[in-house]
C-alpha cells in the first residue's frame, strides 16, 4: 500500500552526552559522540522533508557541528536533492547556541523512493550537549490539501526487546518500520517478530534478519494476515534494531504509535 511509504511517526526527543573525564584532560580534537537516525526519507510522489536541528541547551558553549547523511533502503550512500545544496549524499551541520538549522528535500512527482538519514554530531565529549532533531513530512498533490506529520531523529536502539501497539480493527491498519543502523558491531542482526492479540494470545512468531544499514518497512496486515481485524502488540526481540509504527484509517489519515522498550 503506497500510503505506508508516505507517512511517519510523531514523537519528541532530547539527547544528552556527558563528560567522562576531568575538564583538564579534555581532548583537543572533537569526536563523533552522537549518532541519531531518521528511519524514513521519502523522495517522489509529492513528498518532501524538513529535517530540523535545534541547539537547545544552556550547557553547550560552542556550536553543534557534524553532518547529516542520506542512505538508501539497503544502507548505501544516497544522493538526495536538497534545497540550497543540490544533489548530495550529506549536508554539513553547524548550529550555534540557541540556533537551529532546517534541511529541506525537494518535491518531485516521480515514483516514490525510500531511504533513511543519519545525523552525526562532532562533539567535544567533555561538554554537555542538548539538542532536539526531528523531521516534518509534507505531501503536496495538486487539488488536494497538503498532508503533514513529524517524526524524531532518535538515538534509541531498543534492545533486547521493543514493543509496538497495533489496531487493525474497523478497516484501520498498521505500518511497521525496522532498521538495522550502520554500526561497526554486526554485518547483520537476527531477530524475532512476535505478534500478540489484545488478550495476550501469541498469533505468530517470525524469525528475521536485517543486513547492516537495511530498512524494512511493511504493512502489518499484508505481512501478517492473522492480524486483520485485531488489536494487540508486536514484540521485536533483537539488539540494534530501531522500530516504530504508524496507525492508518481507511481514508488515509494516520497517527504515530509510540515504541516502548521491553524488559
Amino acid at each position: 500500500m503506497k500510503t505506508f511509504w508516505a507517512s511517519i511517526v510523531v514523537v519528541t526527543l532530547a539527547v544528552a552526552a556527558f563528560a567522562d573525564e576531568p575538564r583538564q584532560h579534555r581532548v583537543s580534537e572533537p569526536s563523533l559522540s552522537e549518532m541519531v537516525y531518521q528511519p524514513l526519507v521519502i523522495v517522489g510522489e509529492g513528498w518532501s522533508q524538513e529535517i530540523i536541528i535545534q541547539n537547545i541547551g544552556p550547557f553547550r558553549a560552542t556550536p553543534l557541528s557534524g553532518k547529516l547523511e542520506f542512505f538508501d533502503a539497503s544502507g548505501q550512500p544516497w544522493a538526495v536533492d536538497v534545497q540550497g545544496y543540490g544533489k548530495v549524499t550529506e549536508v554539513p551541520i553547524d548550529v550555534p547556541v540557541y540556533g537551529s538549522l532546517t534541511v529541506t528535500t525537494m518535491v518531485f512527482q516521480t515514483p516514490q523512493v525510500l531511504g533513511w538519514a543519519r545525523l552525526q554530531f562532532a562533539a567535544d565529549v567533555n561538554e554537555r550537549n542538548f539538542f532536539h532533531a526531528y523531521t516534518i513530512y509534507r505531501r503536496q498533490i495538486e487539488g488536494l490539501p497538503d498532508q503533514l506529520t513529524s517524526a524524531p531523529l532518535s538515538n534509541i536502539t531498543f534492545g533486547p526487546d521493543s514493543v509496538l501497539y497495533y489496531d487493525n480493527t474497523d478497516g484501520k491498519f498498521a505500518g511497521v518500520a525496522l532498521l538495522n543502523p550502520l554500526t561497526d558491531k554486526h554485518n547483520f542482526v537476527d531477530f524475532k517478530v512476535k505478534i500478540y492479540d489484545e488478550t495476550g494470545e501469541l498469533l505468530r512468531v517470525d524469525d528475521r534478519k536485517l543486513q547492516k544499514g537495511e530498512l524494512w518497512w511493511f504493512s502489518l496486515i499484508a505481512e501478517y494476515p492473522e492480524t486483520v481485524g485485531k488489536r494487540g502488540q508486536i514484540v521485536v526481540q533483537g539488539w540494534e534494531i530501531q522500530a516504530f509504527s504508524l496507525q492508518f484509517t481507511p481514508r488515509g489519515a494516520f497517527t504515530a504509535i509510540s515504541t516502548v522498550e521491553g524488559i
